[in-house]
């Protein structure tokens, strides 16, 4: 019960926030503030980009990062679609395991759970390492050109590669 109206007073709030945003863009606005109850919803369960795992949504960012590069480091390329194939292995394993403890006899539901739980701490490890590769990327973007020269500057870099490419092997 206590959830229900947590979710109700979350889902008032975003409609008086959305009522607000919109009144501040203008006369179109109006038909938006009639409509929010009805077009939130279906925004909230959409199967797009928004919907997206986190780990395909970091991936994404680091391919960006990457792709903005004038010229990116060789190795780079290889360890992010690893990372990409590693993330995507290790989102298929959490569903399966949250379907598996779904149905589980109530006995071996606490190891599933801790199962589970390293699953996800992993998977939340391989989106800080995604996210932070991006960081790394962009750095190196709008330092420019001549930073990939530096081997003082690509100190970072390489070793974040190194990390990632080390946590990989260990799977």
């Amino acid at each position: 019960m206590a959830l229900q109206v947590l979710v109700c007073t979350l889902y008032l709030a975003a409609g008086l926030a959305a009522v607000v945003v919109l009144r501040l863009r203008g006369p179109g606005g109006l038909a938006m503030v009639v409509l929010w109850p009805f077009l939130l919803p279906p925004r909230l369960l959409a199967e797009g980009p928004a919907a997206m795992e986190p780990s395909a949504q970091a991936v994404d960012r680091a391919r960006a990062a990457l792709q903005a590069l004038a010229a990116p480091p060789e190795s780079c390329a290889r360890i992010l679609a690893e990372l990409e194939a590693s993330l995507a292995r290790r989102a298929l394993r959490r569903r399966e395991l949250e379907a598996a403890l779904a149905s589980a006899p109530p006995g071996i539901q606490p190891r599933l759970q801790e199962i589970l739980r390293t699953e996800v701490g992993a998977l939340e490890a391989g989106h800080a390492v995604a996210d932070e590769l991006t960081a790394q990327l962009t750095l190196l973007r709008f330092v420019g050109p001549a930073a990939l020269a530096d081997e003082a500057a690509m100190e970072g870099m390489e070793a974040l590669l190194a990390r990632i490419q080390a946590q990989l092997s260990l799977e």
